[in-house]
């Protein structure tokens, strides 16, 4: 099984369409209140909308490592596409805590769990500007 953070984002959204066409079972984790009407217009605009009821969403946050552990079981594959993007200076502290120690937990829990492959995606733009 593959397990996809970010998965209600531009770029999560695509890679969990194209993860389902290939035939991969997906668990992707959003957070409570994330919004699923992109990722779903994705999947009717393609006439798979069936498609889209074979993700497994699990509820919860990359900063939150027990529950992450517990959602990365039994998970084969980690594609890490969750960040946050802002160019306002007053969410660097935010962004720090999304795109570095949310990214250090993912990695650290796929360590901890010996999970073979984790693919980290990541833009220039999760930077901020300077």
């Amino acid at each position: 099984m593959d397990f996809v953070t970010g998965g209600t984002g531009l770029v999560g959204s695509h890679l969990i369409y194209d993860l389902l066409c290939a035939g991969n079972k997906v668990r992707a984790l959003k957070r409570k209140n994330s919004n699923l009407k992109p990722i779903k217009n994705l999947f009717a605009r393609n006439n798979k909308t069936s498609l889209f009821e074979e993700i497994e969403w699990v509820i919860g946050d990359i900063n939150d490592i027990g529950g992450l552990l517990e959602h990365l079981e039994p998970v084969s594959r980690i594609f890490h596409c969750a960040a946050l993007v802002s160019f306002n200076p007053r969410d660097k502290t935010k962004m720090e805590l999304v795109n570095i120690t949310g990214t250090a937990i993912v990695v650290n829990a796929a360590i901890q769990l010996n999970i073979p492959e984790l693919v980290y995606v990541s833009s220039t733009a999760a930077i901020g500007s300077q």
